[in-house]
Formats: C-alpha cells, sequence, structure tokens
C-alpha cells in the first residue's frame, strides 16, 4: 500500500503547504529500518504518483521507505517526513485522528 500527501490545484482552493500532523499514537520514532529517498518532483511523481509531494512503502516485515522532495523549506521537508513516517507506523491513508 502507498500513502501519500496529494496536492489539490484549484484557483479557489487554498493549500497550505503543510502536512496534516499525524496523532500521538502515530507520531514516533519507527522502530524498524526506514530507508528514505529523496528526489524532484518528477521523480516523486514516478515514486509516488501525479500531484504528490511524498509518500511512505511499507514493506512489512519490520521495514518501510519513505519518499520526500530533495528541495524545499526545510521544516516543510521535515513535516512530511514525519507524516510519512506516521504512515509507516500504521497511520491509515484517510488519515483518521
Amino acid at each position: 500500500m502507498i500513502y501519500a500527501i496529494m496536492l489539490c490545484c484549484g484557483l479557489d482552493i487554498f493549500v497550505s503547504p503543510w502536512p496534516q500532523l499525524p496523532p500521538a499514537r502515530f507520531d514516533h520514532a519507527y522502530r524498524g529500518h526506514l530507508e528514505a529517498r529523496y528526489g524532484s518532483e518528477q521523480q516523486l511523481q514516478q515514486w509516488c504518483g501525479m500531484n504528490v509531494r511524498a509518500c511512505a512503502r511499507p514493506r512489512g516485515k519490520g521495514g518501510c521507505i519513505i519518499f520526500l522532495p530533495s528541495s524545499g523549506h526545510p521544516q516543510i521537508v521535515a513535516a512530511l517526513r514525519r507524516h510519512e513516517i506516521a504512515h509507516c507506523n500504521g497511520w491509515p491513508a484517510d488519515h483518521p485522528r
């Protein structure tokens, strides 16, 4: 399963650059093998799908790969990382609180 942060493109819709922060029960260090891959917008589209800023792929047996942008504001990239690690920790794609 791939969890992704989607972008919304609409003239009348404001989209925050900040990802949704996870609930506390998923907001902790990943205890398995975590691999982080950083790439351009084009690479992220190849890895995660269209209109995606980041994604996570839990691999089973204690492994997870997160895909993050290689450029951007460091605090936003850090928040994206936190969001994606929460998916590695089991936070569902529909982002329940």
